[in-house]
């Protein structure tokens, strides 16, 4: 599991988020970092993603997709109602 405290392997991460991707990826793994409960894992939206990045659902859903491609993240979604559930994990990044 993603340990927050580790910060000499995750600035190298948004390092290369950035050179590979630009600003826009790394802000989206930063902004899923921030969200992080005591249980390891968020669960925004990507209507509240867009929101806070000023940005459309469709670039957040291919950011996630690439940061999930890259295995920098795991979502694990469950259908419940009408809609569904996502928990988001940051996996551990090696050294």
């Amino acid at each position: 599991m993603y340990n927050r405290n580790d910060q000499d392997t995750i600035f190298p991460v948004k390092l290369s988020l950035i050179k590979e991707h630009g600003y826009k990826l790394a802000i989206l793994y930063s902004v899923l970092e921030s969200l992080i409960n005591q249980h390891g894992y968020c669960h925004p939206t990507n209507k509240y993603l867009s929101r806070k990045l000023n940005t459309g659902e469709m670039a957040i859903e291919k950011g996630l997709r690439l940061l999930e491609d890259k295995k920098l993240i795991s979502r694990d979604t469950k259908p419940i109602g009408r809609g569904c559930t996502r928990h988001i994990t940051l996996n551990e990044v090696s050294k």
